[in-house]
């Protein structure tokens, strides 16, 4: 079988749209003919890869797309389908989505979409940063949503609505018709499946098939002495409130002062954090590790002691879960989204109920440091799950025979 799987920022990103489409290509590859298609080549691909040479783009551009961007993504995506002839292609995230469903009815070729956020319904995340999403609302409410969003970037950003509000709304129907273009989804969760069919999307033409657990070679955990602290981590983007970081900062204050708190990522909201932790006078058990590669990334899971998720935003089953049962360390999560699919209270971590509260964080962390066996015997349970639900075989076998059904239904 050919395939064709299209990703916008594959290899540029270490986010994980980006991270689960590079394992599942590798785990294609190992038996089917595969190759990429990507906005720009970047770093080095697990297999045969195209660039859509879209350099002088800004990557905010391709994200919300224009009809500009649109027509020049198709006039490329149509010239290498045309040449390479896929039996079925795999759109991994919505900015080359519209494009992609153009070229490929031209082509009558299959085409399968992962979902893995609320983009399906609405391209404006802030709809979800308190925690819930509305469907189907009107102009009016969608305007107000641009609004917020823009001054999010800048009180002055703001005045910019009446002139780009056509772009965005136009770009949001786009998704919705090329969604319902598709002839199938896999939805990376249960809890994004629900929500595909809270949109209108016909229940028969969803997967639900999890992302792939990482294949990292196995390292030895650091051995910790009775006398070093304990560590919490989290991982991602400091670019989005709704991720909940500033909730995790608060906590520290009220857990035992042997605990000390890592932070790996980078964005806007840093230097904020960084002056939060200063008032709080947590200098000396809070550090900011700044962007680190992935291979890093890795060591910093297994040499902490307990993983923390505290977004607020409705994620569909966030990549940190399954990076930390792979390094089998227990997860703090929020009970948000499709968190609670894999963290099972009590079994693999625990669950916040209220998702904004630091002292229920606080509470949890200081639980989970006093109780050494209960935490190892979680990490241990969230590694036996993660390998038998989503290791990189299984996973591939899923979506093969997701293609496969595909394709089938596709000559009727």
């Amino acid at each position: 079988m050919k395939i064709a799987i299209i990703s916008t920022f594959m290899g540029q990103k270490t986010s994980g749209a980006e991270i689960s489409s590079f394992f599942l290509t590798k785990g294609l590859s190992k038996t089917e003919d595969v190759f990429i298609i990507t906005s720009k080549l970047t770093a080095k691909m697990p297999t045969r890869a195209y660039a859509l040479d879209m350099d002088k783009v800004p990557n905010i551009a391709l994200m919300i797309g224009t009809p500009i961007t649109n027509y020049m993504i198709y006039k490329k995506i149509i010239k290498i389908l045309k040449k390479e002839k896929p039996d079925i292609i795999h759109v991994q995230d919505f900015p080359l989505l519209p494009s992609t469903i153009k070229a490929a009815k031209q082509l009558k070729i299959p085409v399968v979409m992962s979902v893995r956020d609320f983009r399906h319904q609405c391209n404006l995340a802030i709809c979800s940063a308190d925690g819930d999403f509305t469907y189907n609302c009107n102009k009016r409410q969608y305007y107000k949503c641009l609004k917020e969003t823009l001054s999010e970037k800048g009180g002055i950003f703001s005045l910019l609505t009446p002139f780009v509000y056509p772009i965005f709304s136009s770009q949001n129907k786009l998704f919705k018709k090329s969604i319902n273009q598709t002839d199938s989804i896999v939805a990376v969760s249960y809890f994004v499946k629900e929500s595909l069919k809270k949109s209108g999307v016909d229940e028969k033409k969803i997967d639900t098939i999890f992302v792939p657990a990482p294949d990292w070679p196995k390292i030895e955990s650091k051995k910790r002495s009775n006398t070093e602290s304990n560590t919490v981590l989290f991982a991602g983007g400091l670019i989005v409130k709704a991720k909940g970081f500033q909730t995790i900062v608060k906590a520290m204050k009220d857990v035992p002062k042997d605990i000390t708190l890592r932070i790996a990522g980078s964005g806007i909201y840093l230097n904020h954090l960084k002056v939060l932790r200063d008032k709080l006078d947590l200098k000396d058990r809070i550090e900011f590790l700044g962007k680190i590669s992935y291979e890093d990334m890795q060591k910093e899971y297994l040499n902490c002691d307990i993983v923390l998720l505290p977004s607020i935003i409705p994620e569909s089953l966030s990549r940190i879960i399954f990076e930390s049962f792979s390094a089998k360390k227990p997860i703090i999560a929020t009970d948000s989204g499709g968190n609670k699919e894999l963290v099972k209270n009590g079994e693999t971590g625990l669950l916040i109920k209220d998702k904004t509260s630091a002292e229920e964080f606080a509470s949890k962390i200081t639980q989970l440091r006093i109780a050494t066996k209960i935490r190892e015997e979680m990490g241990e349970n969230g590694y036996r799950l993660i390998q038998k639900c989503c290791s990189l075989d299984t996973i591939t076998k899923k979506h093969l025979d997701t293609y496969k059904k595909t394709i089938e239904q596709h000559k009727k």
